[in-house]
């Protein structure tokens, strides 16, 4: 069943692109249709990377050093001269643990434009479980979400916090808490 709720971060997110100017974006998971409607009225090109089908020999093998580059590189595809200037992480880093967060933001550091926003959730509290949803982008004051066909089973989901401690390619703008106990996070790229 699909459920929608208002967003008030996307408006940030999307403002350099709202006076035509070229976005380069990469959306983890499969865009709905009407997040690729939304994208039609703006200048862009879309990055898709189903990084959610390679989640279990990721959570299964974390603690393999050798995992980072080479995985995210495979599981991503990201070509070698991208430069994305938007980024929908949407519920990605809640099923990954924190050495998989800190090898995700220096695998994708160097494909971010220096001017990159981006847009994730993050769950309130450890004890907190992963919502098994995808989400869409049915304009800029609207997320939808369908409850996901494949269950991925995950670790505990690291908390805002953490997240912020560890997902070092970016600094967080805001963050609201919405009613289903997940944050609604905007971050704009670490330049540092």
């Amino acid at each position: 069943m699909e459920s929608s709720h208002p967003t008030k971060l996307m408006d940030w997110i999307f403002e350099p692109f709202s006076a035509g100017e070229k976005a380069e974006v990469l959306h983890l998971g499969n865009p709905f249709s009407e997040t690729v409607d939304t994208f039609t009225n703006y200048r862009c090109k879309i990055h898709v990377a189903d990084a959610y089908s390679k989640l279990p020999f990721a959570l299964k093998n974390s603690n393999t050093q050798n995992l980072s580059s080479d995985f995210f590189r495979e599981a991503l595809e990201i070509p070698p001269a991208a430069s994305f200037n938007l980024c929908l992480f949407w519920d990605f880093l809640n099923f990954l643990d924190e050495n998989l967060i800190n090898s995700f933001a220096s695998f994708l550091k160097p494909h971010l434009d220096k001017n990159c926003r981006a847009h994730a959730f993050a769950v309130h509290n450890v004890k907190s479980m992963p919502s098994q949803h995808v989400y869409g982008l049915a304009d800029l004051k609207t997320i939808t979400s369908r409850p996901r066909q494949k269950y991925i089973d995950a670790p505990n989901p690291p908390t805002l916090k953490m997240i912020q401690e560890t997902f070092h390619c970016f600094k967080f703008d805001r963050n609201i808490m919405l009613t289903d106990n997940r944050i609604e996070i905007s971050m704009f790229k670490n330049n540092n």
